[in-house]
């Protein structure tokens, strides 16, 4: 599952190279004009030793480090887009520049966007997340096992990645690639470029961060509604946000425009 989104209006949060969030930016004072400057020029490790020098590295200078060809940053104070840039090129075969307005693919992070559905919904009673998920699958089961409790699953567990499920991540697939639907996925069928996803530990257990867990949350979700993911998270969280501009469309067509 990938999620590409570009800065909310009036929310959310803030990260370097891989997400960009979309807001009403307010006018900069001259403090904070030069903040935003000192940021740009002045970035250090998260730990000095010793009595290490701090580097004052530039954006550009982790860019290069990290060869990132793009990124996109927010800064965000008391809950308030103070800043928001582009840095870089769209792609090392281009030399269109990001803006504050580019798509990134933001991979794990759309685990938030994902719970927080799970969230909406049980609120408002549309499903509990303490409540065993195959009381709601209805396109795919968990494949059948001699593991305890196997039966016991609960969206509370898949979110806390102690439900006990394989298969850490997924590959990207890029552009022009066959896209696997989710039953693929989650049956370790071509197209996907995973394993089949199965239980590999009893729930609530232990933890163990499962990539694999929360596609099977997505297929919760769009069973108990009975649409696609993509209308599901514009519905009831990037439209109320004022998140125009991101979504879960994927492959996401060249027409939306301005795409890392």
């Amino acid at each position: 599952m990938r999620l590409t989104s570009s800065r909310p209006k009036n929310t959310l949060i803030a990260f370097f190279a891989m997400l960009l969030v979309c807001a009403l930016i307010p006018a900069c004072s001259h403090g904070q004009v030069n903040q935003v400057r000192d940021f740009e020029a002045r970035l250090r490790p998260t730990i000095l030793v010793n009595e290490q020098t701090a580097p004052n590295w530039s954006i550009e200078d982790r860019m290069a480090y990290h060869n990132v060809p793009g990124a996109s940053v927010a800064i965000i104070v008391d809950g308030e887009v103070r800043f928001a840039e582009g840095y870089g090129v769209l792609s090392t075969k281009a030399d269109t520049p990001v803006t504050a307005d580019t798509v990134f693919s933001i991979g794990s992070l759309s685990k938030v966007v994902t719970a927080a559905i799970s969230l909406k919904l049980h609120d408002d009673k549309r499903l509990s997340i303490d409540e065993p998920i195959g009381t709601y699958l209805t396109s795919w089961q968990i494949p059948e096992t001699e593991i305890p409790n196997s039966g016991n699953i609960t969206l509370r567990m898949v979110m806390s990645h102690s439900a006990g499920f394989s298969v850490h991540g997924f590959d990207d697939y890029m552009p022009g690639e066959a896209v696997p639907t989710i039953i693929q996925i989650l049956n370790g069928q071509p197209p996907a470029k995973s394993p089949p996803v199965e239980l590999i530990l009893e729930p609530g257990s232990t933890y163990k961060y499962s990539g694999g867990g929360v596609t099977v949350e997505q297929t919760v979700l769009t069973d108990v509604l009975g649409k696609p993911f993509e209308d599901l998270a514009r519905d009831i969280i990037f439209e109320p946000l004022g998140m125009q501009r991101s979504t879960f469309a994927n492959p996401i067509s060249p027409r939306h425009g301005n795409i890392a």
